[in-house]
């Protein structure tokens, strides 16, 4: 049995972490390289990256992103996105990757899996599977969740096993990056159908909901996406939450000042000084947004009680950050 892991998945969008809800609205999120670097700090046992347009687009995942991020951080890395034959696998392989995610060319071509498991070993072979609930059936959906195909996803899992897949990566599209949590049921389900690991994807924001995954639906691992993007500080949490039952003390309101003012600087570096602050403000405005009730909480510990339901406003914060911390 293997050991319970917390790990981050970062959408890649032409070589930059997104993040998005319900697969739509997608929004940059900073440097693959820095933000794996940061979570392989801040505890995450493994990190997935996976190019989510590479698919739709016919593109092939970056080599260079997984060449520099593999050599940077040494917690085990699996790649997908536009992975159609073994080739491509090798090549992610051969770039620092540990382990390989495919989705919708398995669909298109199950055999694939047969020859990257022949070929390479199963615990290389991460299927991944994207899934709706329509009507009473979890249908598979493949090209990042924009095709629906007729495919029972109770069924094909069953099948992949029985190919060579090693890893099932297993994502609710009704609850992706809507940080409310995973679809129970349907990891239940899939558990009881397969020997084979299952991820968790969904996405979450408390270490609660990831100790009920993993306590109840037989999962070995959750992923986290939006939620981590948001809560850089989730990891740690999650796993002393596992290891104790206790959560740990909320960042300061410095810590959150010290994380955004960072990642705004790494805007500010990958799109030059002019679109630097304009788009630097609406990151900042969304980052904050996330953490506004613990910010509006720190920000009025020194007010009168009376004064206590003081309206936040995202631009006092933003202020703050320029002066203090942000140098354009």
């Amino acid at each position: 049995m293997l050991t319970k892991r917390i790990i981050p998945c970062l959408d890649i969008d032409q070589g930059r972490v997104v993040k998005g809800v319900n697969f739509i609205n997608i929004k940059d999120a900073g440097d693959p390289a820095e933000l794996a670097k940061f979570y392989d700090e801040e505890g995450a046992d493994e990190l997935v990256f996976l190019d989510i347009t590479a698919t739709h687009e016919g593109r092939k995942t970056i080599v260079e992103v997984v060449k520099k991020v593999s050599s940077q951080v040494f917690i085990p890395l699996t790649v997908g996105g536009g992975i159609r034959n073994v080739l491509d696998m090798k090549q992610m392989l051969e770039a620092g990757a540990d382990k390989v995610s495919i989705n919708s060319s398995a669909v298109a071509d199950p055999s694939i899996i047969n020859e990257c498991s022949s070929e390479f070993g199963s615990q290389c072979v991460v299927s991944a599977i994207d899934v709706k609930k329509i009507q009473d059936k979890w249908i598979v959906h493949t090209h990042g969740g924009r095709k629906e195909t007729n495919l029972d996803a109770l069924d094909w899992v069953q099948d992949i096993e029985e190919r060579g897949a090693g890893e099932i990566l297993l994502t609710s599209m009704d609850k992706d990056g809507s940080n409310i949590g995973y679809d129970n049921e349907l990891l239940q389900k899939v558990n009881d159908k397969v020997n084979i690991p299952v991820i968790a994807n969904g996405d979450i924001k408390t270490p609660e909901k990831a100790k009920t995954v993993l306590q109840h639906t037989g999962a070995q691992a959750v992923m986290l996406g939006r939620g981590a993007q948001g809560n850089p500080w989730l990891f740690r949490d999650i796993n002393h939450y596992l290891d104790t039952n206790t959560k740990l003390d909320a960042p300061s309101i410095n810590d959150l000042y010290a994380t955004v003012s960072l990642h705004v600087q790494q805007l500010h570096e990958f799109y030059g000084e002019l679109m630097g602050m304009r788009i630097a403000r609406k990151h900042v405005a969304w980052y904050l947004q996330l953490h506004s009730g613990y910010i509006c909480k720190q920000l009025c510990k020194n007010v009168d009680e009376n004064e206590k339901n003081i309206t936040f406003d995202d631009k006092m914060v933003i202020n703050k950050i320029d002066s203090q911390h942000v140098q354009f």
